[in-house]
C-alpha cells in the first residue's frame, strides 16, 4: 500500500504537468489495478509525450462510476471528523474508503440514509482516522528515492514496558504489514520478470525446451506459493503473539483495550480481505499468462510449419523465374538494339525541328513583350490616376466623418451633463423632502416617544444584521417546516430542517415531494452571508413615507438588496428588495396571523408589485421574522407559496401529503 501510495503521488504529479490533473484515490486506483502498466505510462510521459488514451479512459470510468460519492464525502467528511479537516489527511481517508469494499458499502448506505447508518458510519470513520495517521507518519518517514526493503530498522524503545506497550503494539503492527506488504510486491515483481525471460526463451527455442520452460514455471509457482504460505504463518503466528501483547495490557485498562481490539479487528479482517482479493486476483492472472503461453507454443510452431512450405514454394518459383529472366534479357537485348537505331533517326529529325520552331518562337517572344511593355505603362498611369483620385475621396470622407462624430460628441456630452446635473438636483431634493419628512415627524412626537422610538430602532438594528446573515440563527437545531407550492395545477411539497449548527454555516435537510413521489433526503450546506447596512433611506410607496434602513447583502447567488422598514407596528418587515432573481415594491401593509400546523405567527401582510424575468405582476407576501425561508406565505399570480406544517425534530415529521388532482 505503501508503494501504491507512492505511484499515486507520483502519478498525480506526472498527469498535472500534462494538463491531466487527477485527485489522489483517482491515482491510486489506477496504481492499484494496473500498477506496472502505470509505472510504464509515467516513464513515457516524463520522457517527454502526453497521456496515452488508455490512462485517460481509464480516469474518466473512475470518476464516473464514484464522481458523486466522493463529493458528499468531501463536504461530510470535515465536519464530521475534525483531523479529516486537512486535505493530506482528507485524501487519504477517501484512498482508504474508495479501495476498501465494505467501507464503500457502509458509506453508500450512509449517503443513502444518513439518520440510520450515522453511528456505523462513526465508528468506521474513527478507524479511517487512525489509519490516516499511522500511514500519514509512514509516507513522511518514506523517502521515494529509497526501497522500502533499505529503509533502517526502527531504534529499539528503552522505556519501561507499561508506557512503551501501547506505542510498541501500533508501530508493530503497522511495520509488519509493511514488511508483508513489501515481500508480496517484491515477489510479485520477480515473478513478472522471470515469467518475462521465460516466454522470450521458449520463444526461441524448440518444442522440447518449451515443456521444459513450462516444467520449471510450475516448480517456481509452487515454490512461490509454498513461500506465501510460511509468510502467511508467519504472519499469523506474529499476530497470535501481538495479540497475546494486547490481552495482557488490557488487563491494565479494560476499557481501552476492549475498544482497541475490536478496531484492530476490524482493520485486520479488512487487510485480510483485501490481501485474499488480490491473491485470488494474481492467481487468475498467472493461469491466464499460462493459457497464453501454451496458445504461443502453438502458434509457433504451426508458423514454422507453414513457413518450411512457404520456403519450398518460393524455392520452386525462384527456379523458375530465372528461366523465364534468361529468355526475356534475350529477347530485350535484341528488342534494344532496333530501338537504338530507330531512336538516333527520330533523334536527328527532331533536332531539326526544334532548330526551326526555337527561331519562330523567338520572333514571337520579342514582338509579344514590346506590346506588355506598352500595356504595362498604359495601365500604370491609369492606376496612377485613379489612385490619386480615391485618395482624395478619402481624405474628404474622413474629414466629413471627424466632423461628424466631434458634433455627436458634443452632442452626447451635452445631453449627459444635463442627465447628470438633473440626476444630481432630483437627488438633494430627495433628500432635502426626506430631511423635512423627518423633522415633521420627530416634531410630533414628544420626548419620551423619541426615545422609544431610537431605542426601538437600535434593538432593530442589533438584531437583522445576524437574521439577514443566517436566517436559521434564532431557530434550535431540528427545526423544520414544510412548504407546499402550486403553481397552476400542479402541487409540491419541500421539507427543509435545521440538521446541524457551525461556525460561519449551517446544514440544512432537505427533502421534497414532486407529483406524489417522495426523493431522497439531502443534506445542504449554506453559509452565511455578509451584510452592510448602506443607509437610511424615505421609502414613498402607497401614498405615504416609510422609514426604511437600507441593506445590502453578498452570498453566492449575487448581491440582494433590502429596504427594511424602521418604525411602527410593522418594523422589519422588507417592504422592498431587489436581487438578481427579480424585485418587489410593498404598496400597503396590514397585520395578519397565520397558522402553520398548530403554531400561530403573526405576519405582515404586504400587497404590491413584484417584477421576474422582464414581466411584473401583483403579488402578495406574508412576513415573520420567525421563519427562516422568506415569506411565510406568497401568491403571484397562478403561483401560491405557503408553509403547511412545522416542528422541532426533524425525525419525527408526518409523510407527504398524497397528491389531489382535482
Amino acid at each position: 500500500m505503501i508503494e501504491d501510495l507512492q505511484l499515486a503521488h507520483r502519478a498525480q504529479r506526472s498527469l498535472g504537468s500534462v494538463g491531466e490533473p487527477a485527485e489522489l484515490w483517482e491515482a491510486y486506483a489506477l496504481a492499484q489495478s494496473d500498477s506496472a502498466g502505470l509505472s510504464a505510462e509515467l516513464d513515457r510521459i516524463e520522457a517527454g509525450s502526453g497521456p496515452g488514451p488508455a490512462v485517460q479512459t481509464k480516469l474518466r470510468e473512475v470518476r464516473a462510476d464514484t464522481g458523486p460519492l466522493v463529493e458528499y464525502l468531501r463536504q461530510v467528511l470535515p465536519a464530521s471528523l475534525p483531523l479529516l479537516s486537512a486535505p493530506r489527511a482528507l485524501d487519504l481517508s477517501l484512498v482508504f474508503i474508495m479501495s476498501t469494499p465494505p467501507a464503500r458499502d457502509l458509506v453508500v448506505r450512509w449517503f443513502r440514509n444518513p439518520s440510520a447508518s450515522r453511528d456505523e458510519a462513526m465508528r468506521l470513520l474513527r478507524t479511517m482516522g487512525r489509519m490516516v495517521e499511522s500511514y500519514g507518519r509512514a509516507l513522511a518517514e518514506t523517502r521515494p528515492e529509497t526501497p522500502p526493503a533499505a529503509a533502517p530498522a526502527p531504534a529499539k524503545d528503552t522505556r519501561p514496558v507499561e508506557t512503551a506497550a501501547p506505542e510498541v503494539a501500533r508501530t508493530g503492527r503497522a511495520a509488519d504489514m509493511e514488511k508483508l506488504l513489501e515481500a508480496r510486491i517484491d515477489a510479485e515483481r520477480k515473478a513478472r520478470d522471470r515469467g518475462k525471460t521465460e516466454r522470450r526463451v521458449r520463444e526461441k527455442e524448440e518444442a522440447e525446451k518449451i515443456a521444459r520452460a513450462k516444467v520449471e514455471a510450475e516448480q517456481a509457482e509452487r515454490e512461490q506459493a509454498d513461500a506465501e504460505r510460511r509468510a502467511r504463518e508467519k504472519a499469523e503466528a506474529e499476530r497470535v503473539e501481538r495479540e497475546k501483547a494486547e490481552a495482557e495490557r488490557a488487563a491494565r485498562e479494560k476499557v481501552e483495550a476492549e475498544r482497541r481490539a475490536r478496531e484492530q479487528a476490524a482493520a485486520e479482517r479488512a487487510a485480510r480481505e483485501s490481501a485474499e482479493a488480490e491473491r485470488v486476483a494474481r492467481e487468475k492472472e498467472e493461469a491466464e499468462r499460462k493459457t497464453e503461453a501454451d496458445r504461443r507454443a502453438r502458434e509457433q510452431a504451426e508458423a514454422e510449419r507453414v513457413a518450411r512450405e512457404t520456403a519450398e514454394a518460393e524455392r520452386a518459383a525462384r527456379e523458375k523465374a530465372e528461366a523465364e529472366r534468361i529468355a526475356r534479357e534475350k529477347a530485350e537485348a535484341e528488342r534494344r538494339t532496333r530501338e537504338k537505331a530507330e531512336a538516333e533517326r527520330v533523334a536527328r529529325e527532331k533536332a531539326e525541328a526544334e532548330r526551326k520552331a526555337r527561331e519562330q518562337a523567338e520572333a514571337e517572344r520579342v514582338a509579344r513583350e514590346k506590346a506588355e511593355a506598352e500595356r504595362i505603362a498604359r495601365e500604370k498611369a491609369e492606376a496612377e490616376r485613379i489612385a490619386r483620385e480615391k485618395a482624395e475621396a478619402e481624405r474628404i470622407a474622413r474629414e466629413k466623418a471627424e466632423a461628424e462624430r466631434l458634433a455627436k460628441e458634443k452632442a452626447e456630452a451635452e445631453r449627459i451633463a444635463r442627465e447628470k446635473a438633473e440626476a444630481e438636483r432630483l437627488v438633494r431634493e430627495k433628500a432635502e423632502a426626506e430631511r423635512v419628512a423627518r423633522e415633521k415627524a420627530d416634531a410630533r412626537l414628544t420626548p419620551a416617544e423619541r426615545a422609544a422610538r431610537d431605542q426601538a430602532r437600535a434593538e432593530l438594528r442589533a438584531r437583522m444584521p445576524g437574521l439577514l446573515a443566517d436566517p436559521w440563527r434564532e431557530q434550535k437545531v431540528g427545526t423544520w417546516f414544510r412548504v407546499k407550492t402550486v403553481a397552476g395545477k400542479d402541487e409540491s411539497y419541500t421539507d427543509m430542517g435545521l440538521r446541524e449548527r457551525g461556525a460561519g454555516f449551517s446544514m440544512l435537510g432537505v427533502q421534497q415531494c414532486l407529483g406524489g413521489r417522495s426523493e431522497w433526503e439531502k443534506w445542504e450546506r449554506t453559509e452565511s452571508r455578509t451584510v452592510e447596512l448602506a443607509g437610511q433611506e424615505m421609502l414613498d410607496a402607497g401614498g405615504a413615507g416609510w422609514d426604511c434602513d437600507v441593506y445590502q447583502i453578498q452570498s453566492r447567488a449575487g448581491r440582494e438588496k433590502v429596504w427594511v422598514l424602521l418604525d411602527g407596528p410593522h418594523a422589519g418587515a422588507p417592504v422592498r428588495s431587489e436581487s438578481p432573481a427579480g424585485s418587489f415594491l410593498a404598496r400597503k401593509l396590514e397585520k395578519e396571523t397565520v397558522r402553520v400546523g398548530s403554531k400561530p405567527f403573526d405576519c405582515v401582510r404586504m400587497e404590491g408589485q413584484e417584477a421576474a424575468g422582464g414581466k411584473q405582476a401583483d403579488a402578495v407576501r406574508w412576513w415573520c421574522p420567525l421563519y427562516p425561508l422568506g415569506p411565510l406565505k406568497s401568491t403571484s399570480g397562478t403561483t401560491v407559496t405557503s408553509a403547511v406544517n412545522a416542528g422541532e425534530d426533524w425525525t419525527k415529521r408526518p409523510p407527504f401529503p398524497s397528491p389531489n388532482y382535482a
